[in-house]
């Protein structure tokens, strides 16, 4: 049998441990932030996070960095692609917006991965997705030319696209979604376009956002997917269609949802790769220090941790919960009290002189005499002025 000095001291070891795992959860929990344009540790209107909790949420993200550490810093590494383990029956991967140029190595690598099978998502604009599709030998390309469209929200280069192919899972239940600042793809061999621009757009040759004869007019392909061997790469040529910010506009969010739909088909793994980024504002580490409780939450944990060790050490909890009821109830009676003194008092009526007294008896008790009744009443008044009441 275990003693009750050595329950005691269980109790008090399990609460004391929970509670410092509950402080220690939120004192552990290093954040990521950034403000790098299409970051998925972005959180901003031009990040990608709410596409990378999608995917987190669907069990199918697999993190691409790694967490260097010195005496005094910690420092995110974004791993390079040839350390990524890429499945081409089991993985995805996705590159959105990159501004480093890809190595012929790098261009390889990811070649293979999709000629074996693998699904590969990039969508740029006027970034370095072509140094990736040329390594690869795909023979699609981005144009690199800024898109303008009379087909637009609030100005042309923020372009309406609603010419969308019936037959893709990418658009099924898309009827538009909104643009900001796109490019357009040079198809290539073994490529079907799923999007169009409208009729009314043209290819800002000049940089000038003015509509010159010169101009190529469209429509133009602004989503496409190339077969590539055994696997596909799914082209976007604006990257801002996945943004946060461009999520909630006409029908994008349905867009990216059955992009991640598509890439995550049959498969089990989905990576972002963020090596190829130009990091101005580099992905900082900062360690919530306890930041996800509020002050009112600590304060109660550590009141409920200092009284279950005095219940369990000392009697004055006990003592003070007896005192505190017995006092309690002195209160209450207290106030039944002054409560039925209050109503005693609002009660009482005013001494009725020895008419109005009779009267109210003979109204009660018709049959009873008048005249004994008066004659009680006159004696009882000569009783007390002979005492002196």
């Amino acid at each position: 049998m275990i003693s009750a000095r050595a329950k005691r001291l269980y109790i008090i070891t399990a609460t004391v441990a929970l509670s410092v795992l509950i402080l220690g959860l939120s004192l552990l929990a290093p954040i990521l932030s950034t403000t790098e344009d299409f970051s998925i540790y972005n959180t901003g209107w031009n990040g990608t996070s709410d596409l990378a909790v999608t995917v987190y949420r669907s069990g199918r993200m697999i993190p691409t960095l790694a967490i260097s550490s010195t005496d005094s810093d910690l420092t995110v590494l974004h791993l390079p692609l040839n350390q990524f383990e890429l499945d081409p029956a089991a993985s995805s991967l996705i590159i959105i917006g990159p501004s480093k140029l890809f190595s012929v190595a790098e261009g390889e690598l990811v070649g293979e991965f999709v000629r074996n099978g693998g699904k590969l998502l990039l969508a740029d604009d006027f970034g370095t997705g072509n140094t990736l599709l040329k390594a690869m030998n795909a023979t699609s390309r981005f144009s690199r030319y800024l898109l303008m469209d009379l087909a637009f929200e609030k100005q042309p280069e923020f372009s309406v696209c609603f010419d969308l192919s019936p037959d893709s899972n990418v658009t099924a239940g898309v009827t538009t979604f909104l643009m900001n600042y796109p490019s357009t793809i040079d198809v290539g061999v073994n490529t079907s376009v799923i999007a169009w621009s409208s009729v009314a757009s043209y290819k800002d040759i000049y940089g000038d956002h003015l509509r010159n004869w010169s101009d190529p007019r469209g429509p133009f392909p602004i989503i496409a997917i190339e077969k590539l061997g055994l696997g596909e790469i799914l082209l976007m040529s604006d990257p801002s269609i996945l943004i946060n910010g461009m999520l909630r506009q006409a029908d994008n969010e349905a867009l990216a949802n059955n992009t991640m739909l598509y890439l995550g088909e049959d498969r089990g793994e989905v990576f972002f790769d963020e090596s190829h980024r130009n990091y101005f504002d580099p992905v900082s580490i900062s360690i919530m220090a306890i930041g996800e409780l509020s002050d009112f939450a600590k304060a109660l944990i550590m009141a409920l941790i200092a009284m279950v060790l005095l219940t369990f050490l000392t009697d004055y909890p006990r003592i003070l919960l007896r005192e505190i009821t017995r006092r309690a109830l002195w209160l209450w009676r207290a106030i039944l009290r002054v409560a039925s003194r209050k109503k005693v008092t609002e009660g009482e009526l005013k001494p009725l002189t020895d008419t109005e007294l009779v009267v109210a008896v003979m109204e009660r008790h018709p049959d009873w005499r008048r005249s004994m009744l008066t004659h009680l009443l006159t004696q009882a008044d000569y009783h007390r002025k002979s005492r002196g009441w």
